[in-house]
């Protein structure tokens, strides 16, 4: 479970929470088709890529996580009552774009829950979600 940039099913971003050899973790791992432009829609799995771009073990129950973008550089970290710790800093957000993924809609942010093709009675809870935009006027 997470929060996801999506632009279609084979261009997104997202971090989430995952168990990795009895470990639990919160990872961000981004997949894409391909980086090339084009205005093609890309659906070919033979071709999909999948990157970790950071990752830290994460032994507490909650967790808020959060994104952050500056142009098309993309940092996802994880906040506690502590501290702010980032997972991956500047990442090209350019793979969410029209001209890579070959979509023309905009990205997507939100939540998601996943059981990688299975189905299991564990659940994941999302107590908020909030979205704020930042203009350059008020940096």
């Amino acid at each position: 479970a997470g929060i996801i940039l999506l632009q279609n099913d084979f261009h997104s971003i997202r971090m989430e929470m995952a168990v990795e050899n009895d470990v639990k973790m919160i990872r961000v791992v981004k997949g894409y088709a391909s980086l090339e432009s084009s205005l093609t829609y890309k659906d070919n799995m033979e071709n999909f890529h999948k990157e970790r771009c950071g990752s830290i073990p994460w032994e507490k129950e909650e967790a808020v996580l959060g994104i952050e973008a500056e142009g098309q550089k993309i940092s996802m970290y994880v906040k506690d009552e502590e501290e702010k710790k980032y997972i991956a800093r500047d990442e090209d957000g350019g793979l969410l774009g029209s001209e890579t993924s070959g979509g023309f809609l905009g990205t997507y942010v939100g939540m998601f829950a996943s059981g990688n093709g299975k189905e299991y009675q564990q659940y994941a809870a999302f107590d908020w979600f909030c979205y704020k935009g930042i203009s350059c006027e008020s940096r």
